[in-house]
């Protein structure tokens, strides 16, 4: 057994229950749809706006560090957006929101059922940032989903239906959370010089306990915010997907829905520069809590199952009293990549 410590920084930072994403490309980026779905484009949804200064003035007071803040939201297949019929038979449903000053926004759905063959997709207009390809695979069994951080005040979702599966879809859009606050949108390397990326020289030990350390995307009533922790082992080596992270976590906001908790693992660049773009991550949604203490700020959580080509890492514990001749830590600073750091 190693002589050290690895030690998370918790900072704020099915198949069912998997976010799974196939990933691909939206069809408004394929040559052969483009001027199809282009001329059926819908007008923006323009969301609520929120009151940047409010919800600051809320966090100053309570003390809490949300990235983001919520406004209400109706969009469904039914009253918003257009659908376009491919000459196949199979169809495109797309919708375009707009939040005027957002630096980005969380989307939130309290409906989210995909039949097979079924393709979502959210994006940034510029194409430089897309999340999914979203599948009957990535539902879970509460129906909720989450998609985000994307970047700017713009998103574009598309659904791709086929004629075998036509009207099957269930998708209900019910919150936006703005992002207000640039710890959202951490740039890579905005992180302090301390934090260096996992795949550095400095992470070469550490390669296999990295594989259990997840970025927590943790959705509260008013609004989201950051955190970091790790898969656990637990005695009996079942495999039970244990979660450790801070007691503090959860009071980033208010009344957390842990139905919408995303952990991000894999979250991290595959050498030691930074990426040009975002890395694509191994997502799980959801989970249930389990026991917390705040005097010793542990907070246990019970994820929701993890799929097994996941390749994940249960990290190791000790009751063993001996101090540790140094630290390591393993974390997602603010939301960033995945980083490690070393006491000396």
């Amino acid at each position: 057994m190693r002589n050290r410590l690895t030690f998370l920084a918790l900072l704020p930072a099915f198949l069912a229950g998997a976010q799974i994403s196939d990933g691909g490309k939206p069809l408004a980026f394929s040559p052969e749809n483009q001027s199809l779905l282009i001329a059926k484009k819908p007008s923006a949804v323009v969301l609520p706006t929120l009151d940047v200064q409010k919800a600051r003035a809320e966090d100053e007071q309570s003390g809490e560090t949300r990235f983001a803040a919520p406004v209400t939201a109706d969009i469904s297949l039914e009253n918003t957006g257009s659908w376009t019929d491919l000459p196949n038979g199979d169809r495109v449903w797309q919708c375009e929101l707009q939040s005027p000053g957002a630096l980005g926004l969380v989307l939130l759905f309290d409906q989210f059922r995909l039949p097979p063959g079924s393709r979502f997709f959210a994006f940034s207009p510029d194409g430089k940032t897309v999340q999914g390809a979203y599948t009957e695979r990535s539902s879970i069994p509460s129906g909720k989903f989450v998609v985000g951080v994307l970047p700017g005040e713009t998103a574009r979702l598309e659904l791709y239906e086929p004629a075998s599966s036509k009207g099957q879809s269930q998708v209900h859009l019910h919150r936006a959370d703005v992002v207000y606050d640039p710890a959202g949108l951490l740039d890579f390397g905005d992180a302090l010089p301390c934090n260096i990326n996992v795949n550095c020289p400095t992470g070469a030990a550490w390669q296999t306990e990295k594989k259990g350390i997840a970025r927590i995307l943790m959705v509260f009533s008013n609004g989201a915010g950051w955190c970091t922790g790790t898969l656990i082992a637990n005695t009996g080596g079942t495999g039970e997907p244990y979660f450790l992270t801070a007691y503090h976590c959860q009071l980033i906001g208010q009344s957390p829905d842990f139905d919408l908790w995303r952990f991000d693992f894999d979250y991290e660049s595959a050498g030691c520069q930074n990426p040009t773009g975002e890395p694509s991550a191994k997502s799980v949604l959801g989970c249930e809590r389990i026991a917390f203490r705040q005097e010793t700020d542990f907070l246990l959580l019970r994820l929701n199952p993890l799929p097994g080509n996941y390749g994940l890492y249960f990290n190791g514990w000790t009751r063993d009293s001996t101090p540790a001749p140094f630290t390591t830590i393993i974390h997602h600073p603010q939301g960033d990549i995945k980083k490690i750091s070393v006491d000396s």
